[in-house]
């Protein structure tokens, strides 16, 4: 009893560490209505976060400071409605939202006060009536870094593949700016999109090679596609390319404030998986032709720091790049994980015979974190690997995995020890010379919480919030604060 007190008073009043402090909302047991949420953050009336299910929308806003919770309201938003972005403003909020009707579906964006009630009337952006025997179609917003510029995009899938692409420009005034379509042959593969802060638009896009059992996660060549918005002019770069080599796990990022763009992931060979290297290629904006391009291997002494008993190999395994940190000067940090998971089939044979039933079982490995900075030419500055070993099952790695803070001095990479009620959590603090510390942050079970903080999301130079559950399944929201930044 004693215990549950202490803890209650740590989640109201939070509490300080060695150079950084935590806070805790209130827990909350979420409606029977609400199956997913999503952290929208920093709003003009406190941390906004919305949550919803199939008849319900609600968003709520706490204190920045406090995690008090300020308000919660109930969204009146029409039937079948689902919204896709808000975007917080100082005066209000735009909502960009689809409502399905039969096989119609119609993309709107409005503006609401923060008490929701309209602003004004809905812009009706597109509407779209799906053919029968068509792909389902998927709607998504992609800001431009400054929030000036939003882009919608539509696309289908089917079995995992895209055969078109609708895409429509909006700036703040809900002004209708630029709209395009790509329609792309089934080797081709949809892999990012990217606005701008001048309201450009990019998509990437991978030739992917195929075997007996169709396409591979591999890729022959990379190109991208610049919509400008002023000239509306449109064209298709090369980005990269290697005969002896495949691409595999890439990611794109604008660079507004060098104003270049820029693409990297890893690479494998052509007969197998695993993974060799990393490659780099960056662009001017406004200039045609990706005049950087390197393909480089993992030197020994990467090597020995991934295999610290096992030197003698060349490669990793499964590698995923979860981010691109662009660097003031212009280079890049590759940020991936070693990522592995396996699905394993059980046979239960019943004793009459009359069937066998199967329990499948979903294993989730995500080990250490890699690290590799370049200068904007390409040329290695420094890498690190970030040690870590997180094993679940059918858990869809919800805890797994980590949350990146970029800091004005640091990163900072905060994740679960291990996958339990009871991790401690950790910061590994890394340095602009890839130098890097790792501190004991909190035990979970001292404050009966489990963390999810893949899902987290960085509300200010020096503050992450992020979402988790406790013993009762309620809903908790924590800010880490970091004061050395």
């Amino acid at each position: 009893m004693k215990a549950s007190i202490l803890s209650c008073l740590l989640l109201l009043l939070g509490f300080c560490l060695e150079a950084q402090q935590v806070y805790f909302s209130v827990p909350q047991k979420l409606p029977n209505s609400v199956s997913r949420y999503k952290l929208v953050g920093p709003g003009a009336d406190g941390l906004l976060v919305y949550k919803w299910g199939d008849k319900m929308h609600l968003l709520e806003s706490f204190d920045e400071n406090t995690l008090k919770l300020k308000w919660a309201r109930e969204i009146d938003m029409p039937r079948k409605s689902r919204i896709l972005e808000i975007i917080p403003d100082r005066e209000n909020m735009i909502f960009i939202y689809t409502v399905r009707e039969k096989n119609v579906t119609d993309i709107y964006a409005q503006k609401f006060r923060y008490d929701l009630k309209p602003y004004d009337e809905a812009i009706l952006i597109h509407s779209h009536k799906r053919k029968f025997g068509t792909g389902v179609q998927e709607f998504k917003v992609q800001l431009s870094q400054n929030k000036e510029f939003a882009a919608i995009y539509m696309y289908d899938d089917f079995e995992g593949i895209t055969n078109r692409i609708d895409y429509w420009l909006i700036n703040r005034n809900l002004i209708k700016l630029l709209d395009g379509v790509e329609l792309l042959d089934d080797l081709t593969m949809f892999k990012q999109f990217m606005v701008s802060n001048v309201g450009d638009i990019f998509l990437l896009f991978g030739k992917s090679k195929t075997n007996l059992f169709g396409r591979t996660g591999q890729f022959q060549s990379l190109n991208l596609i610049q919509h400008e918005r002023k000239s509306n002019d449109k064209h298709t770069e090369s980005v990269i390319s290697h005969e002896d080599h495949s691409m595999i796990s890439t990611r794109a990022e604008v660079d507004n404030k060098n104003n270049r763009i820029v693409v990297a992931g890893y690479f494998s060979s052509r007969a197998s998986e695993l993974v060799y290297g990393y490659y780099y290629a960056a662009s001017d904006l406004g200039t045609k032709g990706f005049e950087t391009q390197i393909y480089d291997t993992f030197d020994p002494d990467f090597m020995k720091k991934v295999y610290e008993r096992n030197r003698s190999k060349d490669h990793i395994g499964t590698a995923d790049l979860r981010k691109l940190v662009l660097r003031q000067d212009g280079g890049v940090i590759l940020v991936g994980e070693l990522y592995f998971a396996e699905t394993n089939v059980l046979d239960n044979g019943r004793y009459d015979g009359f069937y066998n039933m199967r329990d499948y079982s979903k294993q989730f490995s995500y080990d250490d974190i890699i690290t590799i900075a370049l200068y904007p030419e390409g040329d290695l500055h420094w890498h690190s690997v970030l040690k870590k070993k997180q094993y679940s099952e059918n858990d869809q790695g919800y805890y797994s995995s980590f949350s990146l803070v970029k800091g004005r001095k640091n990163l900072h990479f905060l994740f679960n020890e291990e996958i339990s009620f009871s991790p401690n959590i950790k910061d590994i603090i890394l340095n602009s010379l890839g130098e890097y510390r790792v501190k004991s942050v909190i035990n979970s079970k001292d404050y009966q919480l489990s963390f999810a903080p893949r899902y987290g999301k960085q509300i200010s130079p020096d503050k992450l919030l992020v979402p988790g559950f406790n013993e009762r399944n309620e809903f908790v929201l924590t800010i880490f604060q970091y004061d050395e930044m």
